[in-house]
């Protein structure tokens, strides 16, 4: 046998006894006749999708697992999903044109941090395919792009609220969620034209705020921390940081599911671009991205640890006190 072959030989034989230990006939993806084709799948994935692969629950791997199977199998593809506007729910494995239809891509809008104050900065941004850290984000959920922007921050940092607003869920999650709250803020609280709908996430606690509380701007929400991190790429140190995700939507109507609130006709906003919605008259991330360059450098408006608002007249302030310098 020559040296190639033995190599190949030895190659797969390992390859085999890796996927046979990683998912023995017990384990969950082992199950439903999911075996043989699922080794399949792994051994078909690229040395990147494998690394992403393995970063994932068990759960979500199976999940992966019987994507890649009816995507290879040949039977008829299921039709596309409606669009958000008619669907009402973004959901986050959503076909990439619906998802770019829907405002998730990077819309190439920059912070001017304050001079006076010091503020925590973002770390990775909306639409970026990149974690704070430079590494690839997983294809499994969003496609890859982050629906959010986050800002690392110590456990035990204080959180506020944006605007005036309504809490409208709770939920305490496992991985990729942890302890999350979203918060609706009216026309009458902003300014603005449209509903928006916050999603703060990785609280170190889930706060105690009931449903249907109403909270003021720079209220104190919770504090940050590393919940739904730990495990998967950031291991067993977790990350804290904050996950904020913004959404628009025309009316205050919505759905209020078990992970998450479904706004009707929603769509996906940067949330750095929130703050300069009112200047522009900019209500989707396709008006945001066609800004010229300039426009799209927003000053940042805050709330410092003393309690000072700056500008005074501001009805959106950063997520994060600011400490005076």
């Amino acid at each position: 046998m020559g040296y190639r072959a033995l190599l190949g030989l030895t190659s797969g034989v390992l390859a085999a006894v890796f996927i046979a230990t990683t998912f023995p006939a017990s384990d969950a993806v082992a199950q439903g006749g999911l075996g043989p084709a699922g080794r399949e799948v792994i051994q078909n994935l690229s040395p990147a999708e494998r690394r992403q692969f393995f970063d994932l629950s068990r759960r979500q791997r199976r999940a992966f697992i019987q994507k890649r199977m009816r995507e290879g199998s040949g039977k008829p593809k299921r039709k596309a999903a409606p669009a958000p506007a008619a669907e009402g729910d973004l959901n986050p494995n959503m076909p990439r044109q619906v998802q770019e239809r829907a405002g998730l891509f990077n819309t190439g809008v920059t912070a001017i941090y304050p001079k006076g104050a010091k503020c925590l900065e973002v770390k990775s941004f909306f639409g970026d395919q990149t974690r704070y850290d430079g590494s690839t984000r997983t294809p499994m959920f969003y496609q890859g792009y982050h629906e959010g922007f986050d800002i690392s921050a110590d456990e035990g940092t204080p959180l506020v609220a944006l605007a005036d607003g309504e809490v409208v869920h709770s939920f305490s999650g496992r991985r990729l969620v942890g302890n999350q709250i979203y918060l609706r803020h009216t026309p009458e609280d902003t300014g603005l034209s449209v509903y928006i709908y916050s999603k703060y996430k990785h609280f170190r606690d889930l706060p105690d705020l009931k449903v249907g509380t109403r909270v003021k701007i720079g209220q104190l929400l919770g504090y940050s921390g590393k919940t739904g991190t730990t495990g998967g790429h950031f291991g067993r140190s977790g990350y804290p940081h904050l996950h904020l995700s913004i959404y628009v939507a025309p009316t205050g109507e919505y759905k209020s599911q078990k992970i998450k609130v479904a706004p009707k006709d929603v769509r996906y906003f940067d949330p750095m671009a929130l703050y300069l919605m009112a200047a522009h008259k900019v209500t989707d991330n396709h008006a945001v991205r066609a800004l010229p360059t300039a426009a799209k450098k927003v000053r940042i408006p805050y709330k410092t640890s003393g309690g000072r608002i700056v500008p005074e007249d501001t009805r959106l302030i950063w997520p994060f006190l600011c400490e005076g310098k």
